[in-house]
Parts: structure tokens; sequence; C-alpha cells
């Protein structure tokens, strides 16, 4: 068969799938999981104990990388771009031994594909990815933006928090005309642009 599905995406599910084809066999059918499937059972768990052993190592190597609460369900579906594999490791960069996640120059790669990509950009995605799409030609507004204070795409709009630096803007409404306030606005001391000109003007 050739499936549609990326190869990373597969091993994962294959992976997972095995505990419960193991129960399955044990349990409902009353065999040996060894017997019934022969080699299969035996390719089948190679395959999950060196999946099993590569998600823990992964594990391991982000336990020492600070992830901010609110982002740590996204960061669990972070997933590679190129084959879908959730084998994701912080990559050693040479040029920047020291980065945080808070560093663009932090990096991520794929132990599948050994595809490297931008660490908060990957996560960025797969919050927006999250929260819904939006279509800007039909007026849509997007549910993630840039922060004002960290400057990463995970300033949720529907819970005006970000949810990277945990930024919360002080001013919703203009105190004149309570025209909603966005991130732009907050120097404004609870003024929307126009009103602001207008006091400046004054």
């Amino acid at each position: 068969m050739h499936p549609a599905t990326a190869t990373g995406v597969i091993a994962g599910f294959v992976a997972a799938l095995f505990p419960l084809l193991r129960d399955f066999v044990s349990q409902e059918l009353q065999q040996s999981p060894a017997a019934l499937l022969g080699d299969a059972w035996t390719t089948m768990l190679g395959h999950h104990d060196f999946y099993t052993a590569l998600r823990r190592e992964c594990e391991v190597a982000w336990s020492s990388v600070a992830i901010p609460v609110r982002l740590k369900p996204y960061f669990d579906k972070m997933a590679c771009e190129d084959c879908g594999s959730a084998l994701l490791q912080p990559a050693i960069d040479n040029d920047a031994p020291n980065a945080t996640l808070d560093d663009r120059t932090h990096t991520v790669v794929c132990m599948a594909c050994d595809l490297k990509t931008s660490s908060m950009l990957l996560l960025e995605n797969v919050l927006l990815g999250e929260l819904g799409l939006y279509d800007p030609t039909h007026g849509g507004e997007p549910p993630v933006i840039e922060c004002s204070q960290c400057s990463h795409g995970t300033y949720v709009v529907a819970e005006a928090v970000c949810f990277f630096c945990e930024y919360r803007p002080k001013y919703f409404e203009c105190a004149v005309c309570q025209q909603p306030l966005g991130l732009d606005d907050q120097d404004n001391g609870g003024l929307c642009g126009y009103h602001s000109n207008v006091m400046d003007n004054d």
C-alpha cells in the first residue's frame, strides 16, 4: 500500500497500537501474540521498543528547557513539518550553545528525518493551528497575534493573554469613545489612536 500519511506519523501510530494489539490478542483471543503473529510480532516488538526509547530520549533532552505552562499542551503536539514524526529534540548549536526557547536561534531537530527548524516558529504554528485557522479574505481575525512584549506569535486574542510571557493588556476600550483597544493602543493611556492624537494636539 502507498499511504499518503507521512512516514513519521505512521511510525508513531504503529508504536501506539502495539500495546492495544498485545492486550487484544492475549486477553480477547486468549492466545500468545508471538505464536499468533510470528515474525510480524518480532518486528513490531523491535519497532515499539526502539520508538519508545527514542521518545524517552527526547523527553530527557527537553527536560532542561523551560516550557511556559500555557504552551505545554501545545508543545506536546509538536511534530516534524516534513515527515510528521513526534521524535523531536532540541538541536545542539555550537554557535549558540546557551540559546533558550525564547531565542530565535533555538532550533529543534527531527530524529526521524533530520529536519531542523526554529523551535518557537514550530510552536507558534502548532498554537495557531490548534486555536483555529482564519480566512482574512472574509474579514476573519487571527486568533493568535504577535505579543507586543516578547514579540512571539503567542498572544491569544480570545483570552487576552500571551501564552509565552503571560503579558496582559491594561486597557480594553477607549475612555472617550469606548472603541475596543488592541495591543498597539496600550501606550496611549487608555485612549484609541484618534483620541490620543487629539489629546496630543490640544
